[in-house]
């Protein structure tokens, strides 16, 4: 029963605590009245006073319906405050003045608004609780005649001593009432504590779980890359020497070119699978560097001529470059020429006749920065509507039939589209199926302040021929065996005779007995890895002659500061190809 009761109060409805002590007193202010007309009936007090108690009953039970039920709670307190005042103001006068009840009630109906209301204006309540009752004791003054009087002591001594029983019950719920209040809430508190106390560690154990599970990938990634392209260094590396034999008759030459078309694609999907894992672990870093959008647009369309011409596709490509655009900006040029080939080769890949068209023009351009747009366009396949928004999503294609007849992993959009988005500009894609697609990216740029570089400045590669001194000494740390035989015949091919260690330790062994000019040393390898052995080998040999060239298939794992502070002067990737090993070396000479 009490329950019900509760709920009728509206325990329920998630009501603040100043409202539902409002709905309390209006209750309370019911149970008042009912009271005091049966007192006042039997006290023999004018009915005047009973019809004036009864109309304020009326009032209250309006307010209560007005807020529990209609829940509109604005203004309430202030139209509760309106309506007592009337009522204290007609009682005052049927009720003995300041010598009758109507000061107590007016105390315990000020006390029980401060109970129904923000602390914010509780003074405020206070004080007008005081100037009313000096108020009506004033116009008592002024009115003497005006104050009906009890008939006797002992019916003002009754109601005196009711006011005060019914003011101590309602001060006494009200107390009881904000008693439980506060024991459920503190109890709604501490709970709440507990359970936030147990999501922040829960939260805290899954952000390790997190930290965990992406270290775990980035490891993953890092020796999935090590122990793809250990082996695909063997197989490009003695491709591409293959390749430079004079004597291949034309059937191997087409078999060697088929292994390293073959070597090649898998090389891109491992470097497509790696980019999107350091995008997403946000390692990638961009770099700043002044470059021409005239070399870039040229070398990107050459490119893409050449890609034209291998496909034997009849295909018009139609490029053009807005004549305004004659700055460099800076930027990623690599990362920039990655995303629009991607864009390009996929032009080509699905488009079987028709056109390509390839522009840049600028948007707009100050003394600082320049936005520009580049736009390509096919007469391809199209793609349907309803596959459009699978395009940008990780390993999707546009249907298992696109994988099939063409290729591909489905990450080239993605990663153009997550590198577009890190250089600060938006890809946006319109397609109609069977008629073919359409890019345009806009991305702004930084204008560069040299406008001419300076050629005396750029070092250019002189040929390893024209500059080597045969008598240098080189040693090759590497495990894998079909690795060591491709770094001798490497190193042949250049005319120069190479050490080979097959770890880190016996790298380090090997530098006691000669001391190096340069060391090529592969990052994994047993017993002794690249990096502890060079740093072995630095703290041994205090010398700058030995040039360290760090091997590496973990680009995830590249980190160019803890390269330096270990005494690594450079690196290659693998799959190291001729052209890598003759420019980092011609580098050293060089400079030396």
């Amino acid at each position: 029963m009490l329950e019900k009761f509760k709920k009728f109060l509206g325990s329920e409805e998630g009501f603040t605590l100043e409202v539902r002590v409002y709905i309390y007193m209006n209750v309370v202010s019911i149970f008042f009245s009912i009271t005091a007309v049966i007192s006042n009936f039997f006290l023999g007090l004018p009915i005047e006073l009973n019809i004036l108690i009864g109309w304020f009953s009326l009032a209250s039970i309006y307010l209560f319906y007005r807020v529990r039920f209609q829940k509109k709670i604005k203004y309430s307190i202030i139209l509760f405050a309106l309506v007592f005042g009337i009522l204290m103001l007609g009682s005052w006068f049927l009720n003995g003045g300041i010598k009758g009840s109507i000061p107590v009630y007016v105390m315990i109906l000020t006390i029980l608004m401060l109970f129904a209301t923000d602390s914010k204006i509780h003074h405020w309540i206070s004080i007008s609780g005081g100037l009313f009752i000096i108020f009506l004791f004033g116009l008592e003054k002024i009115f003497p005649e005006k104050v009906i009087p009890y008939p006797s002591e002992l019916e003002r001594d009754i109601d005196f001593l009711i006011g005060i029983i019914i003011g101590t019950i309602g001060l006494g719920i009200c107390a009881t009432f904000f008693k439980k209040v506060y024991e459920t809430d503190r109890k709604e508190l501490e709970t709440k504590i507990i359970e936030i106390t147990r999501i922040s560690k829960e939260a805290e154990e899954a952000k390790e779980m997190a930290l965990t599970s992406a270290k775990a990938r980035s490891s993953f990634l890092a020796n999935m890359s090590h122990e793809i392209r250990t082996p695909l260094n063997g197989i490009l590396g003695l491709t591409d020497l293959l390749l430079m034999e004079e004597n291949l008759t034309p059937s191997h030459k087409q078999y060697a070119s088929t292994i390293e078309a073959s070597g090649k694609i898998l090389l891109g999907i491992i470097n497509d699978i790696l980019d999107i894992s350091k995008i997403d672990s946000d390692k990638l870093e961009l770099e700043s560097s002044p470059f021409s959008l005239k070399d870039f647009f040229e070398e990107t369309k050459n490119i893409s001529e050449v890609l034209l011409h291998k496909s034997s596709k009849v295909i018009n490509f139609i490029t053009s470059i807005d004549p305004d655009i004659n700055f460099k900006v800076i930027g990623d040029k690599n990362r920039l020429s990655q995303s629009i080939l991607n864009l390009l080769n996929n032009s080509i890949k699905f488009t079987e006749k028709g056109l390509i068209r390839y522009q840049i023009s600028l948007i707009e351009k100050n003394s600082d920065t320049a936005r520009v747009r580049l736009f390509i366009k096919d007469t391809g396949i199209g793609i349907k509507e309803e596959n459009i928004s699978k395009l940008f999503q990780p390993f999707a294609q546009e249907d298992t039939s696109i994988t099939r007849k063409f290729g591909g992993t489905g990450l080239g959009l993605v990663i153009t589209k997550k590198l577009i988005t890190k250089m600060g500009g938006e890809i946006l894609l319109q397609s109609k199926y069977g008629e073919g697609t359409e890019f345009t990216i806009e991305i702004p740029f930084s204008i560069s302040n040299t406008d001419k570089m300076d050629t005396n400045s750029i070092e250019r590669p002189i040929p390893l021929r024209t500059v080597i001194d045969r008598n240098i000494k080189i040693l090759v740390a590497e495990d894998n065996p079909s690795n060591q035989f491709y770094f001798r015949r490497l190193f042949t091919k250049l005319g120069l005779e190479i050490k080979i260690a097959s770890n880190g330790k016996i790298a380090t062994e090997l530098q006691e007995e000669h001391i190096f000019d340069f060391i090529f040393m592969d990052y994994h390898m047993p017993e002794m890895d690249g990096m502890n052995a060079t740093k072995k080998i630095r703290e041994k040999f205090n010398s700058d002659r030995t040039k360290i060239i760090l091997i590496t298939a973990d680009i995830l794992d590249t980190d160019i500061d803890k390269m330096k502070l270990v005494g690594i002067d450079d690196f290659v990737f693998k799959p190291v190809s001729l052209n890598s090993v003759q420019e980092v070396i011609s580098k050293f000479q060089v400079k030396s």
